[in-house]
């Protein structure tokens, strides 16, 4: 037992050792409450607005045999452009439908493209487009067949195109995977 006599004849280690452990790791929560704590001000989200948008296409099935099978976003400016895209998506349609009207003065075109898929049940969709202090982030939610999903036997490739008030910023890309429940 430490008493006092003891604690002044040094006998009184396993104390010290105990109270040595507990200063230590004391300082140790404190820096770590500190760093989580400072880092939730230096990493806040930046203040976002949202952007309005329409969809101009939106597919899920076999490729177009025109289109890169490549993953990826284009933007698009000009009606030349889109034009372009409009044709390498519909190479395959007898009769494509005609282009949808974009007033490249004031609206531009985002695309996304998935790429090849082994199967079908996959999907994207542009679900949301904010603008920060310096750019503008378009974000996609990227659905795939879960565990038990039945899928269709078929290479697919899904897209989704919209347009959006012209911006001169920056555009960036967030992809929120979500993969589908079916049992």
């Amino acid at each position: 037992m430490c008493t006092t006599a003891n604690k002044y004849q040094g006998k009184c280690t396993g104390m010290k050792k105990v109270t040595k452990y507990m200063t230590m790791y004391g300082i140790l929560i404190l820096v770590i409450i500190l760093t989580v704590g400072a880092s939730f001000f230096l990493f806040q989200e930046e203040p976002k607005e949202s952007v309005p948008f329409e969809t101009l296409l939106k597919r899920a099935g076999p490729k177009p045999s025109s289109v890169s099978a490549s993953p990826g976003f284009s933007i698009i400016t000009s009606e030349s452009e889109w034009a372009a895209l409009w044709s390498r998506l519909h190479i395959l349609w007898e009769t494509p439908p005609p282009l949808t009207f974009v007033n490249f003065s004031e609206e531009m075109v985002i695309a996304f493209f998935q790429g090849e898929r082994g199967t079908g049940g996959y999907s994207v969709e542009i679900v949301e487009i904010y603008e920060t202090d310096d750019s503008l982030v378009a974000v996609v939610k990227e659905s795939k067949p879960g565990f038990g999903c039945g899928v269709t036997a078929v290479v697919s490739y899904s897209y989704h195109i919209v347009k959006m008030p012209i911006t001169s910023k920056n555009v960036k890309y967030i992809i929120r995977e979500e993969a589908r429940v079916c049992i």
